[in-house]
């Protein structure tokens, strides 16, 4: 399960982007251009072992690179990627994803 929380209206706080699964996660903190990768498992006993590595990535924010994106799309008349199509198909997703915890049962999605 995960959750998408972006906008113009979003409070404050964390910059970046956490991806997690069943073996770890995957952390890109824009404000401190790290990227972190913990991976691990929680034993029976509820001890856990775990380790973390920072990937190198190249310098600068995600935000300048995707505004450095936006405005140079803007200037070819180039198609964004992801476009239109790809937006509404992550909002089936989430939509389906909160059915799917309302009523407690896999959603097709369309």
């Amino acid at each position: 399960m995960g959750y998408v929380d972006c906008g113009w209206t979003s409070p404050a706080g964390f910059n970046g982007i956490e991806i997690m699964g069943d073996n770890g996660m995957i952390l890109c903190d824009y404000n401190r251009n790290r990227t972190i990768m913990t991976h691990g498992c929680v034993k029976p006993d509820g001890t856990s072992e775990n380790s973390t590595e920072e990937i190198c990535v190249p310098v600068g924010s995600g935000w300048g690179n995707e505004m450095k994106y936006v405005t140079s799309m803007l200037d070819s008349d180039k198609p964004f990627v992801p476009g239109p199509d790809e937006g509404i198909n992550t909002l089936k997703v989430v939509l389906a994803a909160y059915q799917s915890s309302r009523e407690g049962r896999e959603i097709p999605i369309q």
